[in-house]
């Protein structure tokens, strides 16, 4: 069924009748279609491995029940809701993500979704999170506690531009595996905490714009550099630019003495007014 409504250009969709018990593949089914209304409730997925790009670009809906979806044997939900930016209501509560290993763009540019509950979501087998919220300027409180990151290797631009969010937990990340944190929290510009401590820098390669526009943030970081990519532009460029501008705004970088020299290099990307505080740790 990939591809099936793809620029679909009907408002409307009987789907009552579809018996999609053997069905694999649902990737880009509803993709670009101008559907406004979509009952998905009879539908039987417990056999679909892909739903990449399944309502990606269905600008049009507002409301979006899944309920009903048995995810448990999905692999790839890339792009899901890619641009869904009429969203205001988005049901995932019964996901079964235990086999996904993709949710790169998952929510991407879900523009006016002001909430999503994502404390079921198995995650222990995702290797890549790139994109997976950026610009859902929506949200203002954001609960990920619950993300088992253990394997996820990218998180490159995972909250840019998410410019409304006050509250933002992810306190229990662990980043073991992580390269990128490339624009991570770009123009996240209203929260004031993070609580990094799970973190985990010695793969990172990418760090730049990570804190980028985040100028009331209190937050402290441990930074290490061994993997850092040496390309100019990409390691750490623009990192703290507009950063802890505020007043009672912070960002405290622990780092070992022996990577002073790329450490103050770091520091150079902050603004004058950036208030950034170095401690040196233990080798």
């Amino acid at each position: 069924m990939s591809y099936m409504f793809y620029v679909s250009q009907a408002t409307t969709l009987d789907l009552s009748n579809f018996n999609t018990s053997n069905v694999k593949n649902m990737s880009c089914m509803f993709g670009n279609s101008q559907a406004t209304i979509l009952d998905v409730s009879s539908f039987d997925t417990k056999n679909v491995e892909d739903m990449r790009y399944m309502f990606n670009k269905c600008g049009k809906l507002a409301n979006l029940d899944l309920k009903n979806f048995n995810t448990r044997k999905v692999t790839n939900m890339y792009g899901m809701f890619y641009e869904c930016t009429g969203l205001t209501y988005l049901n995932v509560n019964s996901f079964d993500t235990a086999n996904v290993t993709d949710m790169s763009f998952m929510f991407n540019k879900c523009e006016k979704l002001s909430s999503l509950d994502l404390k079921n979501f198995n995650t222990s087998n995702v290797t890549s999170m790139f994109a997976m919220f950026q610009y859902c300027r929506g949200l203002t409180y954001l609960n990920v506690s619950s993300f088992d990151t253990r394997n996820v290797e990218d998180m490159g631009y995972m909250f840019k531009f998410c410019e409304n969010l006050t509250e933002l937990d992810i306190s229990n990340f662990k980043t073991p595996k992580v390269e990128s944190f490339y624009w991570m929290f770009q123009s996240c510009e209203k929260i004031g905490q993070l609580d990094l401590s799970g973190f985990q820098t010695s793969k990172i390669q990418y760090f730049a714009g990570m804190f980028s526009g985040c100028s009331i943030l209190k937050t402290t970081i441990v930074i290490d550099v061994s993997s850092i990519d040496s390309t100019p532009g990409y390691a750490y460029n623009q990192m703290l630019l507009g950063a802890a501008t505020a007043e009672g705004a912070q960002i405290t970088i622990r780092y070992k003495a022996s990577q002073k020299d790329i450490i103050d290099k770091m520091v150079e990307t902050k603004s004058a007014n950036s208030n950034i505080v170095l401690e040196v740790v233990a080798e």
